[in-house]
């Protein structure tokens, strides 16, 4: 679905000048000297790229499909996708050069053709549209794979899809022997709201596509879909939903495509967003989301397509490389590498997500505890606080490394000392710790970190935080049970 727009000069040898239609769309000044546009080389690749997965082989939204002869070139006269010779009269592009907050517009999500693409189409267009035959291999599997409906569902999806075009709304079947449907709210006048998502009932199991932009649907309306878990496509552009909307979302474990143009949502709703397993493509164009709110969803999802509509073919990436801190900056404790967020460009990890949540409260609180272009190292620690050669209290930068462990002296001279006859010594050291006895925090119930201890009647307790451990220490006694016996 991206394409790279072709530049200007690429342009040249097809006579293509700045001079434009109504839309501001290059066009071609005929020219016979000049190389004819090629459908293969030069038309096939935008139609493949932008058009082909609404309209090709797989599925025809709207009856339509634009990979064959006949797709392209026949069909109501009125409006043809194709009119050789006339591009003002070709439905393609008619649509193709519609505004971006146009409901009609294609594509429908993802980038909006370039100039430069359209000028192609309409330089081909203009030359007759001589077209040729593609050979493409199709996936083995459909792409599309539902569970068949029983009679009653069959029953209840006749009368939703009834119901729906004798309210006007655009409810149509996504591709012959499917009973995969495609609806879309947008185009009603007056808006659709809250109130007409009551008419997608019976589609729960076939509703695949859904097109709610423009419309004035609400985040109570939101909640109402979540039990059309086959949902593929939502489009909830130039809408008033919030983050708190979006968290209905979470039983749509199918959806891929989730278009957020135009509308209110923000950097509250990353953590929505990230949870949904199947999510490819998201689409921010004029959206509340932040470039630093953009860059932190790319490191919880980094196989995930942010579109900010910057740029034809734009995409957020995630920052390169992990997080760097081996110790949250909130508490100084060791970190879990799952629990992230985005400071100044970088990812920056924390011990548990309530330490996540006060940083992106007020990062710069804690930006001190970050340092140039890395957050903290974990520095370890000497295993002993009085010295094992004179007894006396350690100097912690002096220090040696025996079997793993970091031993400290209170001076130069006890270190030498050591390193010369460790086993001399070595009874004055602290015994190795005993592994914890358990495997979940008995605060939390999550995975423990087995750097986060306490010492509880002789055996060795671990947590899966620095605040959890604080609990415990505080009242041993409230989670005793939890641990094993």
């Amino acid at each position: 679905m991206w394409i790279l727009p072709l530049t200007l000069t690429a342009l040249a040898p097809f006579g293509f000048t700045s001079t434009g239609s109504a839309s501001g769309a290059l066009v071609q000044e005929p020219d016979q000297g000049k190389e004819e546009v090629d459908y293969k080389r030069d038309i096939y690749p935008i139609l493949a790229g932008s058009c082909f997965e609404c309209h090709g082989p797989r599925t025809q939204e709207g009856k339509l499909r634009l990979d064959t002869r006949d797709g392209l070139f026949t069909g109501d006269p009125d409006a043809l996708p194709v009119v050789p010779g006339d591009p003002d009269m070709s439905l393609l592009i008619e649509l193709c050069e519609l505004p971006a907050d146009d409901p009609d517009r294609m594509p429908e999500d993802g980038d909006p053709l370039s100039a430069e693409q359209l000028a192609l189409l309409r330089a081909w267009i203009t030359q007759g549209a001589p077209w040729e035959e593609v050979e493409v291999g199709l996936p083995s599997k459909p792409r599309l794979v539902l569970a068949p409906l029983s009679e009653e569902q069959e029953a209840a999806r006749a009368a939703a899809l009834f119901r729906l075009k004798a309210a006007g709304w655009a409810a149509l079947a996504v591709a012959d022997g499917l009973h995969a449907v495609d609806v879309n709210l947008s185009l009603g006048k007056p808006a659709a709201g809250d109130g007409q998502l009551e008419d997608l009932e019976g589609l729960e199991p076939s509703l695949v596509w859904l097109n709610l932009s423009g419309t004035g649907v609400t985040d109570v309306g939101l909640a109402k879909l979540s039990r059309f878990t086959q949902l593929r496509r939502l489009n909830l552009a130039r809408t008033q939903i919030s983050a708190k909307g979006l968290a209905h979302l979470a039983d749509l474990k199918e959806l891929v495509v989730l278009n957020l143009y135009g509308s209110t949502v923000g950097d509250a709703a990353i953590e929505a967003i990230a949870a949904l397993p199947a999510l490819q493509r998201l689409y921010l164009w004029d959206s509340a989301f932040s470039p630093e709110g953009c860059s932190r969803l790319a490191v919880l999802r980094p196989g995930l397509m942010i579109d900010r509509g910057l740029e034809p073919g734009d995409v957020v990436a995630p920052p390169t490389g992990g997080a760097k801190n081996e110790l949250c900056p909130v508490l100084g404790t060791k970190v879990d590498p799952k629990v992230v967020s985005v400071f100044d460009g970088r990812p920056v990890a924390f011990c548990c997500a309530k330490c996540k949540t006060a940083f992106d409260a007020d990062p710069a609180k804690y930006a001190d505890k970050l340092t140039n272009g890395d957050a903290p190292k974990a520095k370890p620690v000497a295993i002993n606080k009085s010295c094992p050669v004179s007894g006396a209290d350690v100097d912690p930068a002096v220090t040696s490394d025996y079997t793993g462990r970091l031993v400290a002296f209170c001076c130069g001279k006890c270190k030498a000392s050591f390193d010369a006859d460790p086993a001399k010594y070595a009874d004055k050291l602290p015994k190795a710790k005993l592994a914890a006895i358990n495997k979940s925090c008995p605060v939390s119930g999550a995975d423990v970190d087995p750097a986060v201890t306490s010492d509880h009647k002789g055996k060795l307790v671990a947590f899966c935080c620095g605040k959890c451990k604080a609990r415990f220490d505080a009242d041993p006694a409230k989670y005793a049970d939890k641990l094993p016996r």
